[in-house]
């Protein structure tokens, strides 16, 4: 009976020595050619886009973490919606990398991705930041974790903005009228009728600039005068303001037009070389309608709703009284006078644009131009002065002269009045007659003096 007992236990004893050894012998093994010198990748191992051939494991691991910590601060990654941004400050928080397990499954001689995953709570609350309610649930979020994980996994550095209104349903992008705003035609309605002939709207496309005087050298060219263009691209101009469009280039009149207020004129004259150029800087396009009610030139703004709303102000208003500047004419019967040029005040106005939340919070304010229009300075006309009679006791023109007033001479330079037609400025010819036969006069009653009068007897 001892002898079965004493071979059970020595065949025991055997297995589990034999265990042992095994596995100490073929642990280390497997051990050493994980992370032994001999374990080195074949040529043509890619991790990312690291180039680990010649490499052994221990040397990649190590590789790879400097290659790891170089890519975060290397990388800037901003998500967008519209005209809202926000930059994503923690990365190493926001990225879990795993580099141990991207080298373990790593294929000899193959491009291989570093394994890594997002902070998805992290990545919700950067979302709600953003995103109005309206599209916070539509947001396809696995197509978008898959598109930020694409720079991790191959470690792409640089700057990356990520347009979170790609990842919407189309059916949450709808368009609608952002802005809009009318103006006087001022008789111009045959030009505003062959405007809309040709075509009511202009289609402008992403990021894309639109200059008014080659839309209008496509629809008509010189069929446009420059007051029947400045019409329509400042009404373009008045509505764009509520957009977040960038106005390029702009220019004003040396006088207000009664078509619109201060402050929102676009000349336009092809001639002078003066455009208005606009962009859009979204990433829809958008589509500006034009349409003529009675005798106004309406112009709407059609396209996908911006975060913020957008309405100009004018600020810092003022107003220059014109001077009243003196001329004599000569050719007016003594005591009349006449207006020569009406006075007109002179305004100067700065355009700004607000930026407005939804809760009717100002975020920002930007300057958008300071419009000046000097004063047109009132020119009175009076006829020459005669002196007073004794038994007339009216007052000859001259002496009913404004005290406010100034001669021509002192405002020539600074006044539009200086541009008047020739019947309405001072006759010089006449004025050095008057002082000739002045002259002669005088020279007669001298010459008398010394020969003496005609009838006087001789001596």
């Amino acid at each position: 009976m001892r002898n079965p007992q004493i071979i059970k236990l020595f065949l025991i004893t055997a297995l589990c020595t034999s265990f042992l050894f095994s596995f100490s012998y073929f642990g280390t093994a497997a051990y050493g050619k994980l992370f032994s010198d001999q374990g080195e990748f074949a040529s043509g191992t890619f991790i990312g886009n690291e180039d680990v051939t010649d490499m052994d494991k221990s040397k990649v691991l190590t590789y790879m973490t400097e290659k790891q910590a170089q890519w975060v601060k290397e990388t800037v990654l901003t998500l967008q919606f519209q005209e809202v941004t926000k930059d994503v400050k923690d990365i190493p928080a926001f990225y879990k990398f795993d580099v141990e397990q991207s080298i373990s499954l790593a294929v000899s001689g193959k491009k291989n991705q570093l394994i890594a995953k997002i902070d998805e709570e992290k990545l919700n609350a950067i979302l709600e930041e953003i995103l109005p309610e309206l599209y916070a649930e539509g947001i396809d979020q696995q197509t978008l974790i898959a598109d930020l994980l694409m720079y991790a996994t191959l470690l792409e550095s640089g700057n990356h903005t990520i347009k979170l209104q790609n990842y919407l349903s189309g059916d949450l992008i709808e368009d609608e009228v952002i802005a809009e705003s009318s103006t006087k035609i001022s008789g111009k309605e045959n030009v505003i009728n062959m405007w809309e002939g040709n075509e009511a709207s202009i289609e402008v496309a992403p990021h894309s600039q639109i200059s008014f005087l080659d839309l209008a050298e496509e629809r008509g060219g010189l069929q446009f005068e420059a007051d029947e263009m400045s019409i329509i691209s400042s009404a373009l101009y008045k509505a764009l303001l509520n957009t977040n469009f960038m106005i390029t280039e702009r220019h004003i009149g040396r006088l207000l037009p009664g078509y619109i207020e201060p402050g929102f004129e676009a000349r336009v004259d092809s001639e002078k070389q003066m455009d208005f150029i606009f962009t859009n800087p979204n990433d829809h396009k958008y589509v500006i309608n034009f349409q003529q009610l009675d005798k106004l030139l309406y112009v709407s703004v059609k396209g996908p709703k911006t975060i913020y709303t957008y309405q100009p102000s004018l600020k810092d208003k003022q107003t220059f009284k014109p001077k009243t500047i003196i001329q004599i004419d000569a050719k007016l019967p003594f005591g009349q006078k006449r207006i020569g040029t009406e006075g007109k005040e002179g305004i100067l106005v700065n355009v700004y644009r607000d930026q407005v939340d939804e809760a009717g919070k100002i975020i920002s304010s930007e300057k958008i131009s300071e419009d000046f229009y000097p004063p047109v300075h009132e020119v009175l006309i009076y006829s020459l002065a005669i002196k007073k009679d004794k038994t007339d006791d009216s007052a000859d023109s001259a002496d009913n002269v404004p005290e406010d007033s100034v001669s021509i001479e002192d405002e020539k330079s600074e006044s539009d009045a200086e541009k008047n037609s020739p019947e309405q400025k001072p006759d010089n010819k006449q004025n050095e007659t008057g002082i000739n036969k002045g002259t002669t006069r005088n020279a007669n009653e001298n010459d008398q003096d010394l020969w003496g009068l005609d009838n006087e007897a001789v001596k």
